[in-house]
């Protein structure tokens, strides 16, 4: 997934991320070693990311029009060929990493 960690990348630049909970703000204790590039966690955002994308429910009421039903089948159409083009990137990644390294 090396291209939605680039994008991801890209978009946060410097930002930083907060590695205590937010009530230690009122305590007035927090110092830059509190914080960390977020781009540090990148791996996890975009695993994350990938699972929400393939199993966040699909709302789907209990009495569909005909339309509604399209609709569903076509999120439903959307979401696995999403997870074939992820399975494809992720192959396509491993060969070229293999062919830099021979």
């Amino acid at each position: 997934m090396s291209i939605l960690r680039e994008a991801l990348e890209a978009e946060l630049g410097d930002a930083l991320d907060c590695t205590r909970v937010w009530e230690a703000w009122s305590y007035r204790t927090m110092g830059p070693d509190d914080f960390v590039l977020v781009t540090e966690r990148i791996d996890e955002m975009v695993d994350g990311i990938v699972l929400h994308l393939l199993t966040a429910p699909i709302n789907v009421p209990r009495e569909m029009s005909n339309e509604q039903s399209r609709a569903v089948a076509g999120l439903v159409a959307a979401r696995r060929n999403f997870a074939l083009a992820l399975a494809e990137l992720r192959i396509a990644e491993v060969q070229v990493e293999r062919m830099a390294h021979d």
